[in-house]
Parts: C-alpha cells; sequence; structure tokens
C-alpha cells in the first residue's frame, strides 16, 4: 500500500464537520426543549398542587370561622385545626378575609384569631426579599396594627420604596397624631413616589398633618416637587396658611411644580393681591405654568381679566385652551367660544372649544 492509497483511507475516514456541527446542534436543542417541557410540566403540577391545597384551606377555614362567628367555636378551636406549620397560610387567609370586609365586629374578630402568630409576621418584616417584608408589613396593618405600631413604623425607614411605601399606605390608613408625624417627618423618603399619589396618602391624613405640611412646604433642603405637593395638599385641606404660603412662593419661587401648586391653591384659597401675581404668568413661557395661571384668573378675577382669557383661547397648547374657554364658559361668555368655532381658527382650537361647550356644568 502505497502513500497515495493511505492518504485517501485517511480523507475517507474524515467526518464532514459542518454536517457534525448541525447534528450536535439539533441534538442539542432537542434536549433543551424536553427539558423546558419537563420543568414547565413539574411547575404545573407543583401550582396545580398548592390551588387544591389552599382551596381545601378555605374551604376548612371558611367554615371554621363561620362556626366562631356563630359562637359554635372557640380560639382553642380554631389553634387546634390551623396545627403546625400551617400558621402562616391560617394568617394569610385572615389577610384576605380583612381586605374583603368593612364590619368591624368581623375586622375584630379577625384580628383577634390572627393575635397568636402575628410576631412572627412582625420578624418577616426584617428579613427575606422586599416583596415578602410589604406583604407582612400590609397583613400588620389589616389585622394587628395597634399590637406591632413599631413595627410599622420602623419599615417606613425600610431601604426597599416598596416597603416604605406600604408602611406609609398602612399608617395613613390609621391617621392619628402620632402616625402622621411619622409620615410627615419623613417626606424626604418619598422624593421618587408618583405625585399624585403622594398627594391622595396624604391627603388622608386630613387637617392632622397641617402643621408639619407646612413646615415642610417651607422647608428648602426638601425636593420642590415634595414642597409642591405638600402646598397642594393644604390647598386640598382649604388651611387658612395655604393662601398665604402659595402667594409667597409665586413672589419668590421658580420651580415649574411650586409655580404650578401654588397657582392650584389660590383657586381655592386666594390671598389679598394675588392678582398682580397671576396675570403676567398668562403669558409665562411654559405652558404649564400658563394654563395654571389662565385657570386660576378664570375663577378669580374679574371682568378684566376676560380679555385675557379670549386671548389665550389662540395658545399653542390645548391646556391653555382648555382652561381659558371653561373660564369663559363659567362666567356665561358661551357666545365667544361659539364664535371661536365660526372663525378660522386651528383644528385643535375648534376642537378644544367644542368639547368646552358640550361639557355638563
Amino acid at each position: 500500500m502505497n502513500g497515495a492509497d493511505i492518504k485517501g483511507i485517511w480523507q475517507t475516514l474524515q467526518p464532514d464537520w459542518p454536517i457534525v456541527l448541525l447534528g450536535g446542534t439539533i441534538i442539542l436543542l432537542i434536549v433543551t426543549l424536553l427539558a423546558f417541557l419537563i420543568v414547565a410540566l413539574l411547575l404545573r403540577r407543583s401550582n396545580d398542587r398548592k390551588a387544591r391545597q389552599w382551596s381545601e384551606f378555605e374551604r376548612d377555614w371558611g367554615e371554621l370561622l363561620g362556626a366562631v362567628t356563630r359562637g359554635e367555636a372557640t380560639s382553642a378551636d380554631v389553634k387546634a385545626a390551623v396545627g403546625r406549620g400551617r400558621e402562616l397560610h391560617f394568617v394569610d387567609y385572615l389577610y384576605k378575609q380583612a381586605l374583603r370586609t368593612e364590619a368591624a365586629d368581623q375586622r375584630a374578630l379577625l384580628s383577634r384569631l390572627a393575635m397568636p402568630y402575628l410576631s412572627r409576621i412582625a420578624a418577616r418584616t426584617k428579613g427575606g426579599d422586599p416583596e415578602r417584608r410589604a406583604r407582612a408589613v400590609k397583613t400588620l396593618g389589616e389585622l394587628g396594627l395597634s399590637g406591632y405600631l413599631s413595627a410599622v413604623v420602623a419599615s417606613l425607614d425600610d431601604p426597599s420604596p416598596l416597603v416604605s411605601m406600604s408602611a406609609a399606605r398602612v399608617l395613613a390608613g390609621s391617621p392619628g397624631a402620632p402616625n402622621v408625624q411619622e409620615i410627615v417627618s419623613r417626606l424626604d423618603r418619598f422624593g421618587d413616589w408618583n405625585s399624585r399619589f403622594l398627594r391622595s396618602m396624604l391627603m388622608q391624613l386630613g387637617d392632622l398633618a397641617a402643621p408639619g405640611l407646612r413646615e415642610s412646604a417651607m422647608d428648602e433642603t426638601l425636593s420642590p416637587r415634595i414642597r409642591a405637593v405638600c402646598l397642594d395638599v393644604l390647598g386640598h385641606l382649604e388651611d387658612e396658611a395655604a393662601g398665604g404660603l402659595a402667594h409667597a412662593f409665586l413672589e419668590s419661587d421658580e420651580d415649574v411644580d411650586m409655580w404650578a401648586s401654588a397657582l392650584r391653591v389660590l383657586r381655592r384659597c386666594p390671598n389679598g393681591d394675588s392678582l398682580l401675581l397671576i396675570q403676567p404668568l398668562c403669558d409665562h413661557p411654559d405652558p404649564v405654568i400658563r394654563a395654571q395661571a389662565i385657570g386660576t384668573l378664570a375663577r378669580l378675577g374679574d371682568d378684566k381679566g376676560l380679555g385675557v382669557l379670549e386671548s389665550a383661547l389662540h395658545d399653542s397648547s390645548p391646556w391653555v385652551v382648555m382652561h381659558a374657554a371653561r373660564g369663559l364658559k363659567q362666567r356665561g361668555r358661551t357666545e365667544v367660544l361659539e364664535r371661536a368655532l365660526l372663525m378660522d381658527e386651528t383644528e385643535a382650537d375648534m376642537a378644544v372649544a367644542l368639547q368646552v361647550l358640550r361639557e355638563e356644568d
């Protein structure tokens, strides 16, 4: 056998590497797909098992809760029926029941049944992932706030915004003077919150929050957005100091959020000669400020301001046009809007004017 024969045999034995690579890739994909299918089936079985277990819990504990309500079972009977290892499931069941009822006597009963296990829930406010800590805070808020208030207050300082937000909402839902102070003193922690959400929460606190909100509104170490929200809430509460603060902000601050808030507040709480500050802002470069200024002028101004409102119908911002149109309608000047529809206005102007005319008073 010569060298040429050996070389030919060697070339014959060499694999077709592209085909081998393709085949290996296909086999790998098939194995991966089978692995995913097996994992999906196992997860499905696990979830089905948990769902069946929870359905059994709800059935058994629902009957037990009904028996307690009718006086046919005691707290000791409940504790014995819950058994070891299912305590946290039982508290979760009571928590869901508490969310579904507003009846004070039923909520008191749920809290009493949960009390033996709440120390374990309080411990969960300090460990685990943020979702678990937040859930623990909300559970304490529904079933045992009076006994675990310190744990909820401590959660205001949790590094997770989700947990601190949950704690703030719990405390805002039970507004006593101490709870209000705990929230208001930590407003700097809520700088990343949505302004509407923060405003809604602070309004839950009611008049008890007013002194702290005044201090926060004037606190220059807080962000302008937080200060603006505080001023807004004072306006909604119709606090006696709100108008004066708004007036002062228009004189000294130049932040858009602060000015917009001050202008909104002055609609509810007018202060002295504020119109002298408002009228120049109707021509402000920022459309947000122009819109709020026009809206406030429409509420507070006299007939001298009607010309400003009519001019604002031609503003480039539809929000400014909307505020001006509504102001004119409130003043009974619908003929101005009707005339705008007949004139050669932009399509946007016509749409806004038509919408305002069709709005119900």
